[in-house]
């Protein structure tokens, strides 16, 4: 499955594990073969745009917001996603689907990733969530063919808000770790 990482800035520089929580985010899309990552930097840029030399992904700059204005960085970054692959990469095989990291949640294994894309090949969800122990976590797993509705949201309660206008198409993976 043709997959993209968003990563989006919440405590640039919050650590986990002696690296970033966002360095660790990169590491662990790598790992779960993520075709594409995409990091959202806010008002921080300064303080962590080194972080990202030799990683190869793409950054983008949000100026003018913090890392609590989570819906604007993930509509900054759906938007340089869908502008790849609608015009860079329209000529190549499509991304199928998105994982959204905001940078302040706790990390996740790259073997619940590589899960959620299995499952997601042969489910037609919409979404796709992890749990534990009946808790939604993060990340979720997206169809690309709602990216634009989830960037064109402009309800309440922001990305969750975003996400729920889709839960009759929602699955959910309940993992261990």
């Amino acid at each position: 499955m043709k997959t993209v990482g968003l990563i989006v800035e919440s405590e640039p520089l919050l650590f986990y594990k002696n690296a970033t929580v966002i360095e660790n985010f990169i590491h662990i899309l790598k790992k779960a073969e993520v075709n594409l990552i995409v990091v959202v930097l806010g008002s921080h840029k300064k303080q962590i745009e080194s972080l990202f030399n030799n990683k190869k992904v793409i950054t983008i700059y949000n100026p003018g917001t913090t890392g609590s204005d989570l819906m604007s960085n993930v509509r900054e970054g759906l938007r340089k996603i869908l502008y790849i692959q609608n015009g860079e990469q329209k000529d190549e095989l499509p991304y199928e689907a998105l994982f959204i990291l905001p940078g302040d949640r706790s990390t996740v294994t790259p073997s619940v990733l590589v899960k959620e894309q299995l499952l997601m090949k042969y489910c037609d969800a919409k979404i796709l969530f992890p749990t534990l122990q009946g808790k939604k976590k993060y990340p979720p797993l997206i169809r690309f063919n709602i990216l634009q509705d989830i960037c064109d949201y402009n309800g309440g309660d922001g990305l969750e808000g975003a996400l729920a206008q889709f839960e009759e198409e929602t699955v959910y993976m309940e993992v261990c770790d």
